[in-house]
């Protein structure tokens, strides 16, 4: 019984585009001079109809805003503690380590990775 879905989308219009967008790839590995299969890929965009079918969802996706939008101070105030944080331990690596370890400024200190 679960095969019955997958069989009626693998034959339905959207199955077959996907089928046509992501086909060039594979037949580019197998095949030398396929690259001009590529072109066909452009039928990528016939997907994004498929995302618009989402519109449906458009009232949970409001909830989500709404609350974003309310918890807006509580994130501001997070964003500046981590961008105080950052500042702060950048500048000590800037004055601990130095420019001879290759921390030659602070905003080089603040990227600084393992």
């Amino acid at each position: 019984m679960g095969r019955a879905p997958a069989l009626a989308y693998a034959t339905s219009f959207f199955g077959v585009i996907d089928l046509l967008t992501i086909l060039p790839t594979y037949l580019s590995l197998l095949l030398v001079g396929s690259n001009y299969l590529i072109v066909i890929r452009v039928l990528r965009l016939l997907r994004v109809f498929r995302v618009l079918k989402l519109v449906e969802y458009s009232s949970e996706a409001g909830v989500l805003i709404g609350s974003l939008l309310r918890s807006s101070r509580k994130i501001f105030v997070f964003i500046c503690a981590v961008t105080t944080i950052v500042i702060f331990f950048g500048s000590l690596m800037y004055v601990i380590e130095g420019p001879e370890h290759g921390f030659t400024s602070i905003p080089t200190s603040m990227y600084w990775r393992w």
